[in-house]
């Protein structure tokens, strides 16, 4: 009946008031003084050039010349692409033209489209381009500071094989069946004790037309923590977060999380993957749309001589879509999001807990596609069922059970508050929420000397649930949610000392096991033999204790490799 799909939908809140950021220490003026001092004296951007985009005027003058101002070029201007788009460095023409043959290719001119002749002597080095592009990423602003100069510079200016590589580009969709989004570089150094950050980004999407979403699909840097992806109902919530990046944290100068806003959570991943709705269903998104995006990144890169610890972080998403028509009877896919904000957990005290979605009681049948769930760390157990109120506590049949892996068919027997599972439905689940609905029960063991209340920090505590559901039921029969050939889950992750990597074979398979660090290097040997079909675990660190850091899991199924992340804390 259950069907999983390669992504977890989570919702992980942590604490990011202590982590690395950016040390703005400049803005619009270093942008200036390069497009003033090395580009104002070509033919075609001087004050005697007959083109109105010149770089030889006043700070004023040039910055109102090319932010959110139409490209004269006529194949930029039929790409929809600004001279400087704010947060959009790649629908950014101006910053194409700056970085003309450079290493990058997302920013390289279409085949076909020559540049000016007067560009090739203008020679701007990578450090120009880069603050430029870091400019129009951080919000393009007029004033203030938006640009740490110093990590751009300590990252080029060590030399090629001193520096970690960028994130290689994912393959664009087909024209014509979806497009795709970059949200980086976000450079971080790996300073010890000080080598994480989470950043919130909006971003404004142009389709064709009104769209019907029918999948999305990640491609992220490895040491990423995780992606969540939210799509706002109306542009005027879209616009409101028009403001750079936004570092999720909580101090004395404001709150900024990933719930900030009226939005709806599309997707989250941790790893790499592919998500495919069921057939006859899609998200409906309009012409023009607004997304916002929550990157999570910890650099665990070891710093040896000659390297300058910094990585670029990058996330891309390709976004597969149709137009949508109105008598094609595809079903709008739904997303519900039920917080308790009230909670009160006893220091020294296992506490449980029932809290109903607030949707219970509502006129209607939902038709539940998904369910996940979140704690934070006090979180021991979290399980989901039908609302009935002829039972004890409205507790019915069991929904989602969250120590369950439902992508393996193995118990896990503890609840991994990181890595929540996800309960994927085929058919999907007919809930009539007028005479039912759901409920969710939650324990915790709050083993602190302290009172814990919701937050939105680890030190804090949530009870979160979540599903995707649609208002009719498919009419196309089952619907099946795409499962790969073999899947495996590493748990607990992060772990402290030992860990378990579990699987299921579906056929007799000879596999091996081995844990590869951050360079590529086997530091333990698990497993190489034959087994019959059934259900497995190995154990990891029982045999070689592993020092912390990141590393990767690595299991071979009859010569196919397959790979997962975890972290040794």
């Amino acid at each position: 009946m259950y069907k999983k799909l390669h992504f977890l939908v989570i919702i992980l809140i942590t604490s990011t008031s202590v982590f690395s950021q950016y040390n703005y220490n400049a803005g619009f003026d270093v942008v200036y003084n390069i497009l003033n001092t090395k580009c104002s004296n070509t033919g075609c951007h001087s004050a005697t050039s007959a083109d109105a985009l010149k770089f030889d005027g006043s700070s004023a003058s040039v910055y109102s010349s090319i932010v959110s101002q139409t490209p004269a070029n006529a194949a930029a201007h039929s790409r929809g692409e600004q001279l400087v788009w704010i947060d959009q460095p790649y629908q950014s023409y101006l910053l194409k033209k700056a970085a003309t043959n450079w290493f990058d290719s997302d920013l390289a001119l279409p085949a076909g489209e020559p540049d000016s002749a007067s560009h090739a002597g203008v020679g701007l080095s990578n450090v120009e381009i880069e603050y430029i592009r870091q400019w129009i990423l951080n919000d393009a602003a007029q004033t203030g500071l938006t640009i740490d100069t110093s990590i751009v510079n300590d990252y080029y200016n060590v030399n090629d094989t001193g520096r970690i590589a960028f994130f290689p580009k994912m393959t664009q969709p087909a024209q014509g069946t979806g497009m795709q989004v970059r949200y980086g570089p976000i450079f971080l150094r790996n300073t010890p004790g000080n080598n994480e950050v989470e950043y919130m980004l909006m971003r404004q999407i142009n389709f064709p037309s009104n769209m019907e979403i029918t999948g999305v699909q990640s491609s992220m840097s490895s040491m990423s923590h995780h992606f969540l992806l939210f799509q706002f109902p109306d542009s005027a919530s879209g616009m409101a977060k028009l403001v750079g990046l936004r570092k999720v944290s909580i101090g004395t100068s404001g709150i900024v999380t990933p719930f900030d806003g009226n939005k709806n959570l599309i997707a989250a991943w941790q790893n790499p993957s592919t998500i495919t709705l069921p057939t006859g269903t899609a998200f409906f998104w309009s012409q023009t749309s607004y997304i916002d995006q929550d990157f999570h990144i910890k650099n665990y890169t070891p710093i040896t001589p000659g390297t300058s610890g910094i990585v670029p972080f990058d996330f891309y998403l390709n976004i597969s879509y149709r137009p949508r028509v109105l008598t094609d009877n595809t079903i709008e896919m739904r997303s519900q999001l039920v917080n308790n904000a009230t909670l009160l957990l006893l220091p020294n005290m296992v506490t449980t807990l029932p809290y109903k979605d607030p949707s219970n009681g509502n006129n209607e049948h939902r038709y539940i596609w998904m369910l996940s769930s979140h704690t934070h760390k006090f979180g021991t157990g979290f399980n989901l069922y039908k609302y009935d109120n002829t039972m004890s506590g409205g507790i019915g049949d069991t929904l989602y059970k969250g120590t369950y892996d439902y992508a393996n068919g193995i118990d896990l027997g503890v609840y991994d508050w990181e890595h929540p599972t996800v309960e994927y439905f085929s058919p999907q689940y007919d809930m009539n929420m007028l005479t039912n609905g759901v409920i969710c029960q939650t324990v915790w063991n709050n083993t602190s000397s302290s009172i814990i209340h919701f937050g939105f920090t680890t030190s804090d505590e949530m009870q979160l649930f979540y599903y995707m559901y649609t208002l009719q039921q498919p009419s196309t029969g089952i619907n099946e949610v795409t499962k790969p050939a073999f899947d495996f889950v590493v748990y607990p992750n992060p772990m402290n000392n030992t860990g378990t990597i579990a699987y299921t074979l579906d056929n007799a398979s000879t596999v091996s096991a081995s844990v590869v660090d951050i360079t590529g290097k086997e530091v333990a040997t698990l497993k190489n033999e034959k087994e019959p079909a059934g259900t497995y675990k190995i154990n990891i660190g029982q045999d070689k204790a592993l020092s912390s850091g990141m590393y990767f899991a690595r299991v071979s199924v009859n010569g196919e490799t397959f790979t997962k992340k975890f972290v040794v804390e």
